[in-house]
């Protein structure tokens, strides 16, 4: 994530994509997939590229007004 703009919005949405990466797999598996290309500082730059994600997640739907529907392993 940048650090340009709000550290508290940064702080909360990081806060959000910790809660969404233990309950969907779809962000489980991305997260899982940058904590073990990196070596060091795993779970911080592997939760900054799953923070990327959820926004524009967020966004797509919105703009389509669709509800997420995770998918089913």
């Amino acid at each position: 994530l940048d650090k340009s703009g709000s550290r508290y919005f940064r702080h909360y949405l990081l806060g959000a994509v910790n809660f969404v990466r233990r309950c969907d797999s779809e962000f489980q598996r991305s997260y899982g997939l940058k904590s073990k290309e990196v070596n060091k500082c795993q779970h911080k730059h592997a939760l900054a590229f799953t923070a990327r994600k959820l926004p524009r997640l967020v966004f797509r739907l919105l703009k389509a007004h669709r509800l997420y529907i995770p998918a089913v392993d």
